[in-house]
């Protein structure tokens, strides 16, 4: 079976993630891969620009790990408030989203978290304590929060 080193531009499932070489059959790698421009032939430059990618994730991954690693120690066992409107019953005119609750991590603790790093297990549309889910690298943190009139 002839195959060819392939440089890969984006992730192909099941096959290589993007930045990766890998030895793909020649048929394959002309047939898809080049045409769609998933892939190229990993020519010695191609090469050394994989390595220098490779070496800049490791730093990236080590550098996201410690920022990981400040997260969970600044959000662990406090309380993120949060204010919003209410009627007099203590029903929100609008639910907490997790941007609110990313927006409130910023303002208090100075820590630009995505939202999409954020779930609460139901929508919160009520006064009082809640709690909520921060995926931070691959742990889960617990978010305690305090909904307030304002």
């Amino acid at each position: 079976m002839n195959t060819l080193p392939i440089y890969f531009h984006k992730t192909v499932e099941g096959v290589a993630k993007a930045g990766e070489v890998k030895n793909i059959t020649a048929a394959y790698a002309r047939n898809v891969l080049i045409p769609k421009k998933l892939g190229s032939i990993a020519t010695a430059d191609l090469r050394a620009q994989y390595a220098q990618h490779s070496r800049q994730r490791e730093k990236e991954v080590a550098k996201q790990g410690e920022r990981g690693k400040k997260i969970i120690d600044t959000l662990t066992n406090v309380t993120v408030s949060i204010l919003a409107n209410a009627d007099p019953e203590g029903t929100l005119y609008a639910a907490v989203k997790p941007a609110d609750i990313a927006a409130a991590i910023k303002k208090q603790f100075h820590i630009v978290v995505p939202d999409t790093t954020i779930k609460t297990s139901e929508p919160i549309k009520k006064l009082g304590e809640h709690a909520a889910q921060m995926t931070v690298g691959e742990k889960i943190l617990t978010l305690s929060l305090i909904i307030q009139h304002t």
